[in-house]
């Protein structure tokens, strides 16, 4: 009898470790590029698979004729990136049986100007309390051109992407709108000089020494060229000594330009040919919200929040997506990648280029300390 009982016990031991054991799928994908783009198939593709339900990336690369295979994957829901130097794809799909699936390559428009660093979670203060006063978007010249921040705007999507795009039906040619600033100047004040950087900070101060910032603060902001400015309510913005953006579209009822700090805005650096602000009056979605073409889009980076998969901005804009996945209050930020540094012997030795495929998927970090001026 007890010989019994120890065998029935083995028995459904054993069914429910097959039970808990993952369940796992194979995955093939053909990666294609439409051939009346003229281009050639790329050497070498990367296709990268996320389950977004445990965050866990898996990563190949596919062959001559564009195929992919993962062996192995965890049953869940992924989002898949192929990537090729300016060539991008992404599709979000269920792997819950093998199954097959076709990806054509769309090539994207690739900036001079990149968004390098983003900095919006904020950080806490000694008594316990969110500071979001240190946020700080860097944008760096990634060309061997001196280049003129002059009219160049940065903008912040209209949607959250905290549920489906309800813009999406203009994503393909232009992209919604509830932020614009512009730098300002005649054209040629504000060289940028190939490798360098320039920072707009939300307040241009020492963050971590400065009467009115935050000790607990990662980031001096002191030297930042530029700073957000809000002038709709007097005395509500301290106005720093850093030159301050033009406001072109800031509908919020804050007295400050604060990014989501849970990482619900996407930006996106433009050149909007004439007056901005004309533009903007005569291309409003509604009261509070704008839209502008695509092709007006120097550089686009997808910020997500944790957690969620709703893309806003065309694939020529950005392939992919990027997540902090420590969230608010982290005091940490997204950074691109290192591409290489150039070490020819002349005036750019040692000059950083940045990863630019198009897809923040592959060339952001994330969850990384800020580091303004990095890598200069």
């Amino acid at each position: 009898m007890i010989k019994r009982l120890l065998s029935v016990l083995l028995i459904a031991m054993a069914l429910i470790s097959c039970e808990q054991e993952d369940v796992t799928v194979t995955y093939r994908l053909d990666v294609k590029l439409n051939p009346a783009t003229g281009e050639k198939m790329p050497e070498t593709i990367t296709v990268n698979a996320k389950n977004e339900t445990n965050g866990q990336t898996y990563a190949t690369t596919a062959d001559a004729n564009g195929a992919a295979v993962f062996e192995t994957l965890s049953a869940g829901f992924y989002t898949v990136t192929a990537s090729s130097e300016a060539f991008n794809a992404v599709q979000n799909i269920e792997l819950f049986d093998d199954i097959q699936t076709t990806m054509t390559l769309i090539k994207g428009k690739l900036g001079k100007f990149v968004i390098k660093e983003v900095y919006y979670s904020g950080s806490t203060t000694p008594a316990q309390k969110g500071y979001y006063s240190d946020q700080f978007i860097e944008i760096h010249n990634n060309s061997a051109d001196t280049l003129y921040a002059d009219g160049l705007s940065i903008t912040i999507h209209a949607w959250y992407g905290m549920s489906e795009n309800p813009y999406a039906y203009m994503a393909a040619d232009s992209m919604a709108i509830q932020l614009c600033y512009t730098v300002p100047g005649n054209g040629t004040d504000h060289p940028v000089a190939p490798g360098k950087s320039f920072i707009i900070a939300q307040d241009a101060i020492n963050h971590q020494s400065d009467e009115l910032g935050n000790p607990n603060s990662p980031v001096n902001l002191a030297d930042a060229e530029f700073e957000f400015y809000s002038t709709r309510f007097t005395g509500k913005d301290v106005d720093h000594p850093a030159p301050n953006l033009i406001p072109n579209l800031f509908p919020f009822i804050g007295s400050d330009v604060t990014m989501h700090n849970r990482g619900g805005n996407a930006l996106a650096l433009v050149r909007i040919p004439g007056d901005v602000d004309d533009f903007l009056k005569n291309n409003m979605i509604d009261a509070m919200r704008a839209k502008i073409p695509n092709k007006w889009v120097e550089d686009a980076v997808e910020i997500m929040p944790v957690g969620k998969t709703f893309k806003r901005y065309d694939s020529t804009l950005d392939a992919g997506t990027v997540v902090l996945e420590a969230g608010a209050k982290s005091g940490l930020s997204i950074r691109r990648k290192v591409s290489h540094i150039l070490s020819d012997g002349r005036l750019s030795e040692g000059r950083v280029i940045y990863m630019d495929t198009n897809n923040s998927s592959n060339d952001f970090l994330h969850d990384v300390t800020p580091m303004p001026r990095g890598h200069e």
